[in-house]
C-alpha cells in the first residue's frame, strides 16, 4: 500500500500503466501468500502450542516461539525500510516544493516593488 501511494505521488502518469487490474489482483495474492507462508512453521509437528485447560494458558514449544519472531522481524524490517524510503521521496518532493513556492514569492516581491512610491518599502521588498 506504500509504494502503490508513493508511485501515485511521484509518477501520477505512468500509475495506470503499472497498476493494472491484473496487476493488483497478483499483488493481492502475493501479499496474502506471504501472509500464509508465515504461520505455516505451526504445520510442523514439534513446531505449536496448545492450550493447557487446567492453567487456563497457551503452551509453546521452542519453535514455536522462534521461528514467527524471525518471520515477524523480516516483515517488520522489510516495512520500515519501505516506509523510510517513501518518507525520503516525499521529502525531497515536499523541499522541491518549498523552494519553487519561495523564488515564486520573491519574484513576486520583486515585481510589486516596481509599483510602490515609498523607496524605503522597494528597498526592502527587493533586497528580501
Amino acid at each position: 500500500m506504500t509504494a502503490n501511494r508513493l508511485l501515485v505521488v511521484l509518477y501520477p502518469l505512468k500509475y495506470n500503466v503499472w497498476f493494472t487490474k491484473s496487476k493488483t489482483a497478483t499483488i493481492i495474492i502475493i501479499a496474502w501468500l506471504l501472509a500464509f507462508i508465515v504461520r505455516l512453521d505451526y504445520v510442523y509437528s514439534d513446531c505449536h502450542f496448545v492450550f493447557d485447560v487446567q492453567s487456563k494458558q497457551f503452551i509453546y514449544t521452542a519453535c514455536s516461539r522462534i521461528l514467527p519472531f524471525i518471520a515477524n522481524s523480516i516483515l517488520a524490517l522489510f516495512t520500515t525500510t519501505l516506509d523510510i524510503f517513501s518518507l525520503s521521496r516525499i521529502k525531497n518532493i515536499s523541499e522541491a516544493t518549498i523552494n519553487s513556492a519561495l523564488y515564486l514569492s520573491m519574484l513576486g516581491l520583486f515585481c510589486i516593488a516596481d509599483y510602490l512610491d515609498d523607496d524605503t518599502i522597494k528597498f526592502f521588498l527587493t533586497v528580501i
